[in-house]
């Protein structure tokens, strides 16, 4: 039926991305085991299992012999075509172990068994004629592992760079950290070269290391139920805190994952599979870095997400996506214009504060007239403007705007149920207005301007010197943007 030769050359290029998606293969296979604690040690001096081997050891519940020479074989499972778990097909073990090495080692023992068992696969016995795999004496491997659980040994390393030993094992670890966060908060510890993995989640709905977390969760989860399902996918949201960190800078949102960051993250059976831009029937646009999604899905619903062997991303169909899209896509323009509305109350805040303060150095200008004061008799200034304040509330008028003047503050009241808030300000403060929409807007409010003033009772108020006044005053508040 096949050529065994050419056959097991031809595994060596499944395709795994990189050691760490190679090394994924076992540490699911470690979780599905029951295994609350999983070791991954790289080549070195630090290593238990020798200088120039990778080995991967795990408290799970272990194997008998014949189960071990079944989870070496290709296609040999004793959970094949199961739903259940995180594997199905039986190919994990040996095609991820011959992708990155030509021999592999399984040493494990079951739980009250003083007897360890020890499976061998080599790569180059095989292609000679030999059998694989074998059981054989694990000699130095006799002390693992030390209770119930499984060791497996990669050795004759022939397809990685030994040199950058150091940088894999950064890559790694922030792979696992990601990955697996969802085991890793459940309590499950798996480390690298004896370094524990914290959990690093893309939604940032949970802080990484000295950080607080940069998001929290918006609305609540969706769960969807498909017909001929028995376990639903779940879709969750969140929402970047964009008043708290829109200020840092650009290296540092960086380095927290802010920027850059878009997208959707898969998981599959508590791991994450793949992330980017799915499900969503828009352009990304830069504001899309402030929040995230995540989708997670049972293994049942492989054929829907097109899950391959090696789980390394996702094919939807085009069913699902149309599913899926339906409620991501609503809630992406939801949370997008959340984004818009915070960074434009940033912008808004800044440009207050900025033309307030200016504000407040034009009262030492000669060209500006002194505000009259009601308890001065003579009319004359008797308190100077020390503050001004602009604030936007309900008010009960028809007026758009409302000035106070007290203990030399200025107050200005932007009157937010006014024509003036809902058509020019909110609009204009949330970036919804082009430059052609704000300039005729604004031409309007001239226009209304122009006619009240001249309809306003001129012994009050006289023509004339208001529009003077009003003119110098905008030309020196207008400063604060030179």
């Amino acid at each position: 039926m096949i050529s065994q030769n050419e056959f097991l050359l031809s595994v060596r290029e499944t395709g795994y991305k990189g050691l760490e998606w190679a090394l994924a293969e076992l540490v699911d296979n470690s979780l599905e085991s029951g295994a609350t604690a999983v070791r991954i040690y790289l080549p070195g001096p630090n290593n238990p299992f020798g200088r120039d081997v990778i080995a991967v050891a795990d408290d799970g519940c272990g194997m008998s012999k014949k189960e071990a020479m079944v989870a070496a074989t290709f296609g040999g499972s004793s959970r094949y075509g199961s739903r259940s778990g995180m594997g199905r097909f039986g190919m994990g073990l040996p095609c991820s172990s011959l992708s990155q090495a030509r021999r592999f080692d399984v040493v494990t023992r079951r739980d009250g068994r003083v007897r360890r068992v020890a499976v061998r696969f080599d790569l180059d016995d095989a292609l000679a004629g030999g059998t694989c795999p074998v059981p054989f004496r694990p000699g130095s491997l006799a002390s693992w592992p030390t209770g119930k659980g499984t060791v497996v040994v990669w050795s004759k390393l022939d397809r990685i760079d030994i040199r950058s030993w150091a940088h894999k094992a950064a890559v790694l670890r922030t792979f696992v950290s990601r990955k697996y966060r969802h085991h890793l908060l459940r309590g499950v510890e798996i480390s690298v070269d004896n370094d524990v993995c914290l959990p690093f989640d893309p939604l940032l709905c949970v802080g990484w290391g000295t950080d607080e977390p940069c998001a929290t969760p918006w609305g609540p989860i969706l769960v969807l139920h498909l017909d001929g399902f028995d376990k639903p996918i779940s879709v969750s949201f969140s929402l970047l805190r964009v008043a708290d960190l829109a200020q840092l800078s650009a290296k540092e949102k960086k380095r927290r994952g802010i920027v850059g960051k878009a997208g959707v993250s898969i998981v599959r059976a508590g791991r994450e599979i793949d992330y980017g831009w799915y499900f969503i029937d828009r352009r990304r646009e830069n504001y899309d870095d402030w929040w995230r999604a995540e989708v997670a899905f049972d293994p049942e619903h492989d054929e829907l997400f097109g899950v391959s062997y090696s789980k390394q991303g996702i094919r939807p169909t085009e069913a699902l996506r149309v599913a899926l899209s339906l409620h991501l896509t609503a809630a992406s323009k939801q949370l997008q214009r959340l984004v818009r509305e915070a960074h434009a109350s940033l912008v808004l805040d800044t440009s207050l504060s900025r033309v307030t303060a200016c504000a407040v150095t034009t009262e030492s200008d000669d060209m500006l007239s002194p505000i009259a004061s009601l308890s001065s008799p003579t009319g004359l200034r008797s308190t100077a403007v020390k503050r001004y304040s602009v604030e936007v509330r309900a008010v009960p008028s028809h007026r758009f705007v409302e000035v106070e003047f007290a203990s030399g503050q200025v107050r200005v009241i932007l009157n937010e149920c006014h024509q003036f808030h809902d058509i020019i300000y909110g609009p204009a403060s949330r970036g919804e207005l082009s430059a052609a929409e704000l300039s005729a807007r604004l031409e309007a409010v001239l226009l209304a301007f122009a006619r009240a003033s001249l309809v306003v009772d001129r012994e009050l108020a006289p023509h004339g010197r208001f529009l003077d006044e009003f003119s110098r005053n905008i030309k020196y508040f207008l400063r604060s943007f030179l």
